[in-house]
């Protein structure tokens, strides 16, 4: 399983909203991003976490002139604890519709070898 941590500096209402869903070959991350292009967005593993960050450069003067503001996250940084079973260099993403998409590939079970030996 996936957890995911928010930093406690940043408000949590400003934050992608994030679905996790898992299949036999990986895990994966659905951030939404509406608006958001890859310039704006990193993704890196610093120990048993991704940490997944976003800035939209040149909003904080255009977010003074709103009155009031329920949409539109102009920065961001969520991490996800990542379980042993992920390969960490089977990691890749996409942005595709306002979707970040993190596909977290697993490692392939090491399955016990069983073989008879015959007795000669």
């Amino acid at each position: 399983m996936i957890w995911t941590n928010v930093r406690p500096t940043v408000n949590r209402l400003a934050q992608p909203a994030v679905n996790t869903r898992e299949n036999e070959e990986a895990y994966v991350l659905e951030l939404a991003l509406p608006g958001w292009q890859k310039e704006h967005v990193t993704l890196r593993v610093d120990g048993e976490l991704l940490i997944v960050a976003g800035k939209l450069g040149g909003t904080d003067d255009a977010a003074a002139s709103y009155r009031r503001r329920e949409f539109g996250i102009t920065q961001f940084e969520k991490s996800f604890h990542l379980p042993e079973t992920v390969d960490v260099d089977g990691i890749n993403a996409t942005l595709d519709h306002g979707i970040l998409s993190i596909t977290l590939a697993k490692v392939a079970e090491v399955q016990p070898v069983r073989k008879e030996i015959a007795i000669s």
